[in-house]
């Protein structure tokens, strides 16, 4: 018999009643009518081999660039592959796809799927099966607790809506005009949440050497700029250092400032500065003996990389599930920060999570955390640049990635007059929280997207969709 006018998988009998009425000219047939849905050959690992004819696994439709075994045994030609055929994964992962490889041997729990072209167009019957298998998932013929599956007597039986060849054709066109509309759509808000990160780099840069606030500074003159304007910055620094009791006895040591070689020219009354000239950057600890005196009690919040990421998204941090005691943190030498020191991952995945959040009490943190301790005059505009500061950019780029001391200490920002350093942190806040807005809605919208394409396919399947 030719290719694509295969026998039924099921023979018609009685008239087929659906759950819905159909438009003039629709019938409700079996799906196992529609074609011939031939399960795949029982392929063993010991039938696998570095040489002949592929085989198609479920984890080579769900991952094409996935290797794919290949054997040298040879079956029956039903169970070969050819590309643009069918297929039906309906074990663990349930799903149709259409092939798009070499000639491949068909494994186990996967159909190729014959349409019986008299009766239902190709691409009609790949729209169709991906609507109804959504459908059977929701219904009692899915079956298994951690393995799902259908099982093949349901499913050829299932009821489908089937218009006549023309309709068919029609749908079909209509169908993948809404999918390529809605697949731009998503390609075009996917470029829009990439080009936000490239945003916020070139708004940070911005707001960091003056660019952002340029029509402000000239609306808003300043007197005279002060030749030295971080000087004020390092005496509240030094104060501040001498005023913390654990540095009692200790020499201070100045912080490095920037090196101008190759930095733009700043506006009046700028200074390019770094981070260790506007705050202290300490690391985190895990001290000798921590886990006999951490527990759920205590003063002291006590936070790890762990706590960061499942506490929600609030800017600051207050609770934590580790606490220790003020006495038992001197008798380990934990050191305790202020609140408003700004905390994130610095080993390992965690640093591409971006999580950046502020102590919202004194608290300790572990040695997988470091933190950012501003000065009261630079708080505010520290966390706005540390807010839109990619810590990717500044890992070390190892297998196990690191952020070191130095790499966070020595970062290199413009530093404005306070007036415009509140303009800058008050633009910022803005015009991130209009972005956030948008990128949320964006992520709605692709978290919708299946959601969506399923509706295009029920309205079709409906009779709604075409007139």
């Amino acid at each position: 018999m030719a290719r694509g006018t295969t026998r039924p998988a099921v023979t018609p009998s009685e008239p087929v009643v659906g759950p819905w009425a159909l438009p003039t000219g629709w019938e409700w047939r079996r799906l196992g009518e529609l074609g011939q849905f031939i399960n795949g050959a029982a392929f063993k690992p010991t039938d696998w081999s570095d040489s002949g004819r592929p085989i198609i696994r479920i984890q080579n439709l769900n991952d094409p660039l996935k290797k794919m075994n290949r054997t040298l045994r040879i079956v029956d030609d039903r169970y070969i592959v050819e590309a643009g055929d069918l297929l039906v994964s309906w074990s663990a992962t349930l799903d149709v796809f259409t092939w798009h490889g070499e000639s491949a041997w068909l494994n186990q729990h996967i159909f190729k799927v014959i349409p019986d072209e008299s009766v239902v167009d190709r691409r009609f019957l790949y729209y169709l099966l991906i609507h109804e298998i959504e459908a059977l998932k929701k219904s009692e013929h899915l079956h298994g607790s951690t393995m799902m599956h259908i099982n093949r007597g349901p499913f050829l039986a299932h009821a489908v809506p089937l218009p006549p060849p023309d309709v068919q054709q029609q749908l079909v066109a209509r169908i993948e005009d809404l999918m390529n509309e809605l697949d731009d759509a998503g390609e075009a808000l996917e470029r829009t949440n990439h080009d936000f990160g490239i945003w916020r780099k070139a708004l940070l840069r911005a707001a960091m050497t003056g660019e952002l606030t340029a029509s402000w500074r000239s609306a808003n003159p300043t007197r005279e700029p002060d030749s030295d304007p971080i000087r004020s910055i390092a005496i509240e620094r030094r104060g501040r250092w001498a005023a913390n009791p654990r540095r009692s006895g200790k020499q201070y040591r100045e912080p490095r400032g920037a090196n101008r070689a190759g930095l733009k020219d700043l506006p009046p009354g700028w200074v390019w500065t770094t981070v260790e000239q506007l705050a202290f950057v300490e690391n985190g600890q895990t001290p000798k003996g921590i886990d006999s005196v951490v527990s759920e009690a205590g003063e002291i919040p006590w936070f790890k990389v762990s706590s960061m990421n499942i506490i929600g998204n609030d800017e600051f941090l207050n609770e934590s599930r580790w606490r220790i005691s003020a006495d038992d943190a001197r008798k380990i030498g934990l050191h305790v920060h202020e609140r408003g020191t700004i905390v994130f991952p610095k080993r390992g995945g965690s640093i591409f999570t971006e999580k950046k959040r502020r102590l919202g009490c004194d608290a300790a943190f572990d040695l997988n955390v470091m933190g950012v301790t501003p000065l009261a005059s630079t708080a505010r505009y520290l966390w706005t640049f540390f807010q839109n500061l990619s810590l990717a950019s500044i890992s070390d780029g190892s297998n196990v990635p690191q952020i070191n001391y130095d790499d966070v200490a020595q970062l290199t920002l413009g530093l404005p007059p306070p007036a415009e350093r509140d303009r800058i942190c008050d633009l910022i806040e803005d015009l991130i929280s209009c972005a956030n807005e948008v990128e949320q809605e964006v992520s709605v919208f692709l978290s919708y997207a299946v959601a969506l394409r399923q509706s295009i396919l029920a309205t079709a399947f409906r009779g709604d969709l075409v007139q």
